[in-house]
């Protein structure tokens, strides 16, 4: 007789890593300084969770990149993420709706 036990592993789930960009003053170098270390956080796990086999996507205000896994979905989170600029909070776009099932972390 066979047994089955159902287990839920990190590289089964699809992750979705989100980096707030909207911010009071964009210009203001505290503010600055605290966006691009949350972008390197962001970076540094999209990396791990990826090397574990992981579907891991990426989101901030105005941007997406859907979930996939492999070495091409690291250019591309890593594209993402260099291009993604701070802006103004006022009139900032909602972040991308999420797909059933997946999981928004956001990287603080």
């Amino acid at each position: 007789r066979w047994i089955v036990r159902e287990r839920e592993a990190e590289r089964d789930r699809v992750v979705v890593l989100a980096v707030e960009n909207a911010m009071p003053d964009p210009s203001s170098p505290p503010a600055l300084e605290d966006f691009e270390r949350r972008v390197s956080r962001c970076a540094a796990q999209a990396l791990v969770l990826l090397s574990r086999g992981g579907e891991i996507g990426f989101q901030a205000r105005g941007v997406k990149v859907a979930a996939h896994g492999g070495r091409p979905q690291r250019a591309r989170i890593l594209e993402a993420l260099a291009r993604l600029e701070p802006i103004s909070l006022e009139g900032a776009p909602a972040f991308p709706a999420l797909r059933r099932g997946d999981m928004r972390r956001l990287v603080t």
